[in-house]
């Protein structure tokens, strides 16, 4: 967790429950991610939910000058991705340090070939049953990676479909233009 790259109102919002979520968008994290860039964003913290719906956000304070190269919304305090669906998640490289910028971002579908070869081993390490891997091969798979300062890596095997709140000052959420 890097506290100085939290808005001021960020801790009273998430303790009081007042994180405006009725105001996500649900969007395919592959287009998402060639519209908007994540390029120099700094990754503040990332909140996995293991005991209740099993999600996975990403706190992220996004980078003002690639905003406004990219944009003509106002510039956003912050932007949580929130993965609704999450298969697998892996790190390498250190634990998050006082800069995690964030790189390099993205995402794509994975092949129905590069989908086997992950339920091969999912059904290895986790025990998968034919039910599961039956669903995901039914199913879009996209593979996301983060590249932090040049030398972490996280990625994620997860359903393409994403919720993403973007929020500016005083938690108010700010809509994108999604087209």
């Amino acid at each position: 967790m890097n506290l100085p790259y939290y808005p001021n109102w960020w801790f009273e919002k998430k303790q009081t429950d007042q994180i405006p979520w009725a105001n996500c968008q649900g969007v395919d994290l592959p287009a998402f991610l060639k519209r908007y860039t994540l390029h120099d964003s700094y990754l503040a913290g990332i909140e996995a939910d293991s005991l209740g719906d099993g999600y996975v956000t990403f706190e992220i304070k996004p980078d003002a000058f690639w905003w406004k190269m990219q944009n003509t919304i106002p510039e956003p305090e912050f932007l949580l991705l929130r993965f609704m669906k999450v298969y697998q998640m892996n790190w390498s490289g250190p634990k998050l340090a006082n800069s995690s910028v964030i790189a390099e971002a993205a995402s794509r579908r994975v092949s129905d070939i590069e989908k086997e070869r992950f339920l091969d081993l999912a059904i290895l390490q986790t025990g998968m049953t034919d039910d599961e891997k039956e669903y995901i091969l039914d199913s879009d798979l996209c593979h996301t990676l983060l590249v932090i300062e040049y030398r972490d890596r996280i990625g994620l095997y997860h359903d393409p479909s994403v919720s993403v709140l973007v929020m500016g000052e005083n938690a108010q959420a700010i809509s994108l233009p999604l087209d």
